[in-house]
């Protein structure tokens, strides 16, 4: 719900994307990993890449899927 994505990202509630980020994020469904491996979550990040697609390096899922900041396919 909304509600919950505002309790979630409530550190980023005063920047100027905050209202369209919890929209978004309330929009469908939300799927949960479980990560296991050594340094899974530093791997992890490193498949991603950087937040906003465009700064993402090639082949990273941000990269290859990202339309926006909010929008960043992960």
């Amino acid at each position: 719900s909304v509600r919950e994505a505002e309790s979630f990202y409530a550190v980023h509630r005063e920047r100027p994307f905050f209202a369209s980020l919890t929209a978004f994020m309330a929009s469908g469904p939300v799927m949960t990993l479980v990560l296991e491996a050594e340094n899974a979550v530093l791997r992890h990040r490193d498949l991603l890449g950087a937040t906003d697609p465009a700064k993402a390096a090639p082949q990273t899922l941000r990269n290859l899927f990202g339309a926006s900041i909010e929008e960043n396919a992960v």
